[in-house]
């Protein structure tokens, strides 16, 4: 597979032999040693980072993850992950950009205050939909590599945040994910 371009979207099926190369060729030789969680999240890395950056612009990146969720708790720490990676590399290879600050609120009259108060999502969203669903959809890649055959839900929680619940087809609904409000 080569890149996925801008504006597409990544196939349903992961890529195999990109899979296979990057085990076999890319990661270190002491990756038999790993932990398998921190293998396939090297994995996960480097799967994201070739089919989203073309071949003619690949640049040499440190990248660093810390995290205080357990691994393997059921918290979500590889749906966290998954989306740090993806808004990483999706910032880095110019798919989606930092939101411009939002105006100065009226809240921000006096000298100690700070010039910006972003009052604007209700403090639940920075970033624009459309960037959001980006994110999600190559967090959900990210946690294919991960995971198989993820439900997609914990990336989106991760992505969107709150509570969600995925509602099937049907009874006149689309499905799909919907927010828990409360």
């Amino acid at each position: 597979m080569t890149y996925i371009q801008k504006g597409t979207v990544h196939p349903e099926v992961l890529d195999s032999r990109l899979v296979d190369a990057i085990v076999k060729k890319t990661l270190p030789l002491e990756a038999a040693a790993m932990d398998a969680r921190i293998k396939n999240a090297v994995l996960a890395f480097i799967y994201l980072y070739m089919v989203l950056a073309s071949e003619d612009e690949r640049p040499a990146l440190n990248f660093t993850a810390r995290s205080t969720l357990p691994i393997g708790a059921g918290l979500g720490s590889s749906a966290a992950y998954s989306t740090c990676v993806a808004s990483a590399l999706l910032l880095l290879h110019d798919r989606i950009s930092i939101p411009s600050e939002p105006a100065p609120s009226s809240a921000a009259t006096s000298s100690n205050a700070p010039a910006h108060v972003h009052v604007s999502h209700g403090g639940r969203r920075a970033i624009p939909q459309d960037f959001a669903d980006e994110v999600n959809r190559w967090a959900f890649v990210s946690e294919k590599v991960l995971h198989g055959n993820p439900s997609g839900v914990d990336n989106s929680v991760a992505v969107y945040g709150g509570a969600l619940t995925f509602v099937r087809d049907g009874f006149g609904r689309k499905g799909g994910l919907e927010s828990i409000p409360g």
